[in-house]
C-alpha cells in the first residue's frame, strides 16, 4: 500500500515516481494543465517507487538512504515487518537502479543492510488471485 504523504507527496512526486503509470491516460486528445510535462516525464520517469526485500529481520530506518556500491540511489520511505514476506520496505529508487532482482544497502546502526529490489505489488504483482 503506498501511504498518502509518506511514500507519495503530492506537488513533489508524480504518478509515474511512485510506479502508477497505468493510471494516467496520455493517449488521448484531452487536454489539461500538467499534460506536457507528463508527457516528458513518461518518456524517462526519473524516479520509481519499488519494494525492497531486506535480509534478516531488523530494518533501517524510514529516510534511510538506498545505497549501491556506496552510492546513494534513493531514499526508503516506509517499512515493515511482513508475517507473509519478512522485512520488507518501500523506497523511491532513481530509475537505473529500479530493476527488479538488484542489490542494494540500507544503512543500519553500524553497519549495512542488503536488500532486493522487487515489484511495488508483491501480493499479487500479476493480478491473478480471485477476489469475491
Amino acid at each position: 500500500m503506498i501511504i498518502y504523504g509518506t511514500d507519495y507527496t503530492p506537488g513533489e512526486h508524480t504518478p509515474y515516481d511512485v510506479s502508477l503509470d497505468r493510471m494516467v491516460a496520455l493517449s488521448g486528445s484531452a487536454s489539461f494543465l500538467g499534460r506536457q510535462q507528463l508527457v516528458a516525464t513518461a518518456a524517462a520517469p526519473p524516479n520509481r517507487l519499488k519494494t525492497l526485500r531486506f535480509e534478516g529481520t531488523e530494518l533501517p530506518e524510514v529516510g534511510a538512504p538506498v545505497l549501491v556500491d556506496g552510492v546513494e540511489v534513493g531514499r526508503l520511505s516506509s517499512r515493515v515487518i511482513s508475517p507473509r514476506f519478512g522485512a520488507i520496505g518501500l523506497a523511491m529508487l532513481e530509475t537505473d537502479a529500479s530493476a527488479d532482482g538488484t542489490i542494494v544497502e540500507v544503512p543500519l546502526g553500524a553497519g549495512t543492510v542488503r536488500a532486493t529490489v522487487d515489484v511495488l505489488g508483491i501480493k499479487d504483482p500479476n493480478k491473478l488471485r480471485p477476489r469475491s
